[in-house]
């Protein structure tokens, strides 16, 4: 049996926002392979396109909004294809006390907002 996972962007005005929702693994593969995709084991391919960021995270909630973040995560690069991507497990979103309808959003960081870690 498919398991059912829904997947929703949030809209802040610092984060990148792409809205899909997947209802199952068929219907999750993206032409352009950019947003979010359902795997067969549970995980999330997050994946955004941006050729002038120096920094991208996504950023994922249990709500719409009123929620702050379960987990913020940051992107891996692909410099030929600019195209920041990571793969979210099915047992972390578990963990950060995620199920059922996932929501999220990007943040980027670049030339004209540098990234500096808060330590």
């Amino acid at each position: 049996m498919a398991r059912t996972i829904h997947l929703r962007s949030r809209r802040h005005l610092t984060l990148l926002s792409c809205a899909v929702v997947l209802l199952s693994p068929a219907v999750a593969t993206r032409a352009s392979g950019l947003g979010a995709s359902y795997d067969a084991a549970g995980g999330v391919t997050f994946s955004v396109h941006s050729a002038t960021a120096t920094r991208v995270e996504v950023w994922i909630y249990a709500l719409p909004q009123g929620d702050p973040e379960k987990l913020a995560l940051p992107m891996i690069n692909n410099p030929t294809t600019h195209v920041w991507s990571l793969l979210v497990s099915a047992a972390d979103l578990r963990s950060a006390g995620l199920t059922g309808t996932v929501f999220y959003g990007y943040r980027a960081w670049g030339p004209n907002w540098p990234y500096m870690s808060v330590s």
